[in-house]
């Protein structure tokens, strides 16, 4: 009964904390005097968009080449294992490669002057950080799991819905914050410590938790334990993943 009332009640804070997330992000975004010339007001959050898209697409499409190529499973995260060592430095490659090309073609091809000028040392390095990211999580192991996730949640046990979260919000710092902050204290070493770390950082962080507690919450234990609404959980993930980079990173 206890873990019911649980589960109902972050069901409604998460809506909330949704809505209210990506409403701030999108009006940030919007709202944000850019450093770049004619890249401020809606059409900043339309191309956040498009890269987001774009970006979750080459993502999606580079990892299950490299699953083909290497003869893995894991899917979106719904296969018998989860990627450690090496495949997660691969799936890390697969994340990272698309945003340190993708905003640049679509500048070079739209025209639309988004990257600023040390883009490829920031990239570089936020490429070599989400390397060690992943392993964190995942595991360096692919014969002993011995990442953050398999330590809070380990594999072959029902998923508790509080390490579901406690792994989303793991996940959230890593993958998300500490990528957004490493990319603008590089790229932007001027602009000022609060904007990236509470405008930039924190919303990015936000979009993405409350978009995966949402999904959670309402498709739970299935969200956690069945494998086929494991791997509808991935899909979103990478969305809301991308959406969060590209707009805590390039705007």
């Amino acid at each position: 009964m206890a873990a019911n009332i649980t589960v109902v009640g972050v069901k409604l804070g998460s809506v909330i904390a949704n809505l209210a997330s990506i409403a701030s992000f999108s009006l940030y975004i919007a709202e944000r005097t850019s450093t770049l010339p004619t890249r401020s007001g809606v059409t900043s959050l339309n191309v956040v968009l498009h890269l987001a898209i774009l970006t979750a697409i080459a993502f999606g499409v580079l990892w299950t080449v490299a699953e083909l190529v290497f003869g893995w499973s894991y899917g979106a995260g719904g296969g018998d294992r989860l990627a450690s060592g090496w495949s997660a430095v691969i799936l890390s490659l697969s994340m990272t490669v698309p945003l340190a090309i993708i905003p640049f073609l679509y500048q070079r091809l739209t025209g639309v002057h988004l990257l600023l000028p040390m883009h490829w040392r920031a990239i570089v390095l936020v490429m070599v950080i989400a390397v060690g990211c992943h392993l964190l999580i995942y595991g360096t192991s692919k014969h002993k799991p011995n990442g953050l996730r398999e330590r809070i949640a380990p594999s072959g046990e029902n998923t508790r819905f509080s390490a579901g979260l406690l792994v989303g919000a793991t996940s959230t710092v890593l993958f998300v914050g500490v990528l957004v902050l490493a990319y603008r204290l590089v790229v932007n070493p001027s602009e000022p410590f609060l904007e990236i770390a509470i405008g930039r950082t924190l919303l990015s962080c936000l979009v993405f938790f409350s978009g995966m507690a949402l999904f959670i919450a309402f498709k739970y234990p299935g969200s956690l334990n069945d494998r086929s609404w494991i791997q509808v959980r991935g899909v979103v993930s990478g969305l809301l993943i991308m959406f969060s980079l590209c707009g805590g990173m390039f705007f």
